[in-house]
């Protein structure tokens, strides 16, 4: 007779949400799966609806922010078919999904979401917009020879430029001002 050791609340609590965001995750590529055929049909528009972001804001109960991370998605999901597929099958979140369709090349797509799959968000956000995406002529295989190569840790990286806006609409004003850590410390010491 064998005895075995019951799951601790801590090992049951893990895998109870491990199973809810794999339901989360397929539930999340099935709506950028049907917002992709939206936009393609053009079935969003009309009765006032602005754009598929506020389609979805409107039908879907979506905060704008998620909204357009699954516009975002919908646009390239048919250049993405590793990322959708590792989506689709709950591995990876819309969260980690998102910086591969704003900044992955589709002939390295498939690299980049694998590592997806073992990356937090913040990994994955630096990985897809500060790496270096290089490819090389077609040997006689056909192979492309993509690579992707991962920013350095220890040497600084390209920063854009402070960016600041305004406009005026529906009677308010909208100011938005996005700069480097450096510089907002320096703003916000400025202006207690």
């Amino acid at each position: 007779m064998t005895v075995s050791a019951l799951p601790t609340a801590s090992e049951r609590l893990n895998e109870c949400v491990s199973q809810v965001v794999g339901v989360l995750n397929r539930a999340h590529a099935q709506l950028v799966e049907a917002t992709a055929e939206l936009i393609e049909t053009g079935a969003w528009a009309g009765g006032g609806i602005l754009s598929p972001t506020h389609w979805l804001m409107l039908r879907a109960g979506l905060s704008r922010a998620r909204a357009c991370q699954v516009v975002e998605l919908a646009k390239r999901a048919h250049e993405l078919p590793a990322t959708m597929a590792t989506m689709a099958s709950g591995e990876i979140s819309i969260e980690q999904a998102t910086p591969i369709a704003r900044h992955v090349p589709p002939e390295f797509e498939e690299s980049v979401a694998k590592l997806a799959r073992h990356a937090t968000v913040p990994q994955v956000t630096r990985a897809a917009s500060r790496s270096s995406f290089h490819t090389h002529p077609a040997d006689d295989s056909g192979d492309t020879g993509g690579s992707f190569t991962p920013p350095p840790l220890d040497q600084p990286q390209p920063v854009a430029p402070p960016r600041l806006t305004m406009h005026h609409r529906l009677g308010r004003f909208y100011l938005h001002y996005n700069a480097p850590s450096d510089i907002g410390a320096l703003h916000r010491s400025l202006c207690p």
